[in-house]
């Protein structure tokens, strides 16, 4: 069963985790499959652009979760046009992003919780809450 979450690694963390399972693996590929699984949102590492060996791959593929939040809730506000959405984690868990428009048209500010009930408080969001 996969044990580690590939959302919430660095490619240090990745070579480590495959180093613990006796594979080396180079920073620069460790890099290269983070990209294909979280960029280009790939869950099927045989379809990367510059392939891996294969049993590196299925090592991969049996290690990393490769879950992506679920969205809950998505709720424009017609006043600004800022977007909420509401993400459930794995683990039950709910955060919060705000994409809120710029004054340019076509460009945009993203606020993206980085935890679990987040004490900015900011107006505009309900996860400090």
């Amino acid at each position: 069963m996969p044990s580690l979450p590939a959302l919430g690694l660095t490619p240090p963390d990745l070579v480590a985790a495959m180093h613990d399972h006796g594979v080396a693996l180079e920073s620069g590929a460790a890099r290269r499959v983070l990209a294909e699984l979280i960029s280009h949102g790939r869950d099927d590492l045989s379809e990367m652009k510059r392939p891996i060996q294969a049993p590196l791959r299925l090592l991969l593929e049996a290690t990393l979760d490769r879950a992506r939040p679920e969205i809950v809730d998505r709720v424009v506000d017609p006043t600004d046009d800022s977007v909420r959405y509401l993400f459930q984690l794995a683990d039950g868990a709910v955060v919060e992003a705000v994409r809120i428009p710029l004054h340019v048209m076509g460009r945009f500010s993203v606020c993206l919780s980085s935890q679990v009930g987040c004490a900015m408080r900011c107006d505009f969001c309900a996860t400090g809450r």
